[in-house]
């Protein structure tokens, strides 16, 4: 089920923050895993790892299997903390998955086509209020990204939730509303000026 292939992930940790930053010392990041109804497990994986996972734009919807001592566990992502100064991972949480399992993801959102807007080809703005919408569905059905197709795309242009295409076995998390604003079409500051200068203005 894992996305992104089998995480070597070391067991030998313990709870605390003398043995985290020994672990961090080693050029490692704790991790905690959470499941309903499971002890949360601890475990440690590879900083570049982490950083490389990290560095995907999907990263939190997308499921990974992490190879702990003899056990294989399918998880999601659910938080990386970062050190404030050096943005080093220094902690990440997990959430335990199964196949069966119907679980909220954020997805992310790319819009496409921005060649193909004539108003963006004459210096109009694509302002974009969203960049992921939260889902339901099971691991095996989470979508890769959502795309807003920018084709013919005129100032004034508003692109919703609603101008997604669901696909089947996803349905719209109960926070996400069909109307909710992902991105419009304005004018730039420079467009704005050119036309009150124009003559008769």
């Amino acid at each position: 089920m894992s996305d992104f292939g089998i995480l070597s992930a070391s067991a030998k940790i313990r709870a605390g923050t003398g043995p985290a930053r020994s672990v961090r010392r080693d050029a490692q990041v704790p991790c905690i895993i959470y499941g309903k109804g499971v002890q949360p497990q601890m475990c440690a994986l590879d900083e570049k790892t982490v950083q490389q996972q990290c560095s995907h734009s999907d990263f939190f919807s997308k499921v990974l299997t992490l190879a702990v001592g003899d056990e294989h566990i399918d998880v999601l992502p659910k938080v990386v903390q970062y050190h404030p100064v050096t943005d080093r991972p220094l902690h990440v949480d997990f959430i335990r998955v199964s196949a069966s399992s119907e679980i909220k993801v954020s997805v992310p959102v790319e819009f496409i086509h921005e060649d193909k807007s004539p108003a963006i080809k004459l210096g109009a703005i694509l302002n974009v209020v969203q960049r992921s919408v939260h889902v339901l569905c099971s691991p095996r059905c989470i979508p890769d990204k959502f795309e807003i197709d920018l084709t013919g795309a005129a100032v004034g242009a508003t692109f919703t939730v609603e101008n997604i295409q669901i696909p089947d076995g996803v349905s719209l998390h109960s926070s996400t509303s069909k109307g909710a604003i992902l991105a419009n079409v304005v004018q730039s500051g420079k467009e704005k000026s050119d036309a009150s200068a124009e003559p008769g203005a």
